[in-house]
């Protein structure tokens, strides 16, 4: 039974096995545990406090979502969103990450996870079997894409890389675009 969490709402302590939550604008939960086959969304305006994804389960922050303290284990699913007004904070795999001010840097998406650029920046981004979306307005510097990661560009999206005389340059591709 997936539970919905709005306005005014909050919920505390709710293990999902194999279940499903959804927090939308003006709801909060706190100290979720997103065990194997559970999920996650927190929507913009929505807010999630100490939540725990464990291994096998999967939590998506999307533009405009609050997410803080997450302590995503090893084999653990995210999805997070750098975009305006969007604030996602925690640890991956022990590793810790912080999404402010439509920035993040030095994440490693692994196997599994994915992020999304749209109206901010990702810098020194690993992608290590997860998939990375530069969407309009979004921009990547010094990215690294590993063995099985994905990285895609839509129409708008910006990727910096290194010039042979060590300067950055923009390089703007489309869905279009065959490379």
């Amino acid at each position: 039974m997936p539970y919905y969490v709005s306005r005014g709402e909050v919920t505390s302590g709710i293990i999902l096995d194999n279940d499903s939550m959804y927090v939308y604008y003006g709801g909060t939960a706190d100290e979720t545990a997103v065990n194997s086959n559970g999920y996650m969304y927190v929507s913009s305006g929505g807010t999630a406090t100490s939540a725990t994804v464990n291994s096998g389960g999967e939590m998506y922050v999307s533009s405009g979502g609050t997410a803080t303290e997450i302590t995503a284990d090893t084999g653990a699913y995210l999805g997070l969103t750098v975009a305006p007004d969007t604030y996602i904070q925690g640890t991956s795999a022990g590793s810790a990450f912080l999404v402010k001010n439509a920035f993040i840097s030095d994440y490693t998406v692994k196997f599994g996870s994915w992020i999304s650029v749209s109206s901010g920046t990702a810098n020194y981004t690993n992608v290590n079997g997860g998939s990375m979306s530069i969407r309009s307005g979004g921009t990547a510097n010094h990215t690294t894409v590993n063995f099985g990661g994905r990285l895609g560009i839509a129409s708008g999206g910006c990727r910096a890389r290194r010039s042979p005389a060590g300067l950055d340059s923009a390089t703007r591709k489309t869905s279009s675009d065959s490379s």
